[in-house]
């Protein structure tokens, strides 16, 4: 249980009509790792087999944005940082050389 001195808590607003539970966004290549941020209203969804990283609104159901093309190293992995729009990601990278990488979306 969150005592006051754990820091601000934000209220989600779920007044607004989203997508209703279970609902499908479609994207044209499967998804290889998601992760939610702590506040619960992003989504990172990211695709090895096109190199991309998506940023969902939870709060709407889906993508304002256009996904983040990650051509030279690829894209696996995705992980949440303090921070709504900035992301720790791991790319495919080569044998000699593992990629991971810091990055800000905005």
């Amino acid at each position: 249980m969150a005592s006051p001195s754990d820091g601000p808590t934000h209220a989600m607003d779920f007044s607004g009509k989203g997508p209703k539970i279970g609902a499908v966004i479609r994207g044209k290549s499967p998804a290889t790792s998601i992760c939610y941020h702590e506040d619960g209203n992003h989504l990172y969804v990211t695709s090895e087999s096109d190199s991309k990283l998506r940023l969902v609104d939870c709060q709407k159901g889906s993508s304002d944005r256009l996904a983040y093309k990650f051509e030279r190293e690829g894209v696996k992995l995705v992980e949440k940082t303090h921070h709504n729009l900035c992301v720790l990601y791991t790319g495919i990278g080569s044998k000699n050389e593992l990629v991971g990488q810091r990055n800000a979306i905005h």
